[in-house]
C-alpha cells in the first residue's frame, strides 16, 4: 500500500515537472527540442521500506493487595 502511494506521488511529481518545463518553454519562447533536454537536478527519493505495524502491549491489570495473581499457583510451600 505504501509503495503504491509513493509510486503515485513520484509519477505526479514527474508530470508536474514536465508541465512546468513545457510552460516555461512556451512562456520564454524556447525551442521544444531545447526544453526536452531539461532534467531534474536530483532523482526522486526512493519509497521508504514498509514497516510492520507496532505490537500493542496490554496494560498491566491492577491487583488488590492480598489477592493472588493468575501467574502464581494457589499452593503453599
Amino acid at each position: 500500500m505504501i509503495s503504491t502511494y509513493f509510486s503515485l506521488i513520484s509519477s505526479c511529481i514527474q508530470e508536474c515537472f514536465k508541465a512546468c518545463k513545457a510552460g516555461c518553454g512556451y512562456k520564454f519562447e524556447i525551442h521544444p527540442g531545447e526544453v526536452d533536454k531539461a532534467r531534474p537536478n536530483r532523482p526522486c527519493n526512493p519509497p521508504p521500506s514498509e514497516k510492520p505495524p507496532p505490537v500493542q502491549k496490554r496494560p498491566p491489570q491492577a491487583v488488590k493487595h492480598g489477592e493472588p495473581t493468575e501467574d502464581v499457583p494457589c499452593t503453599s510451600a
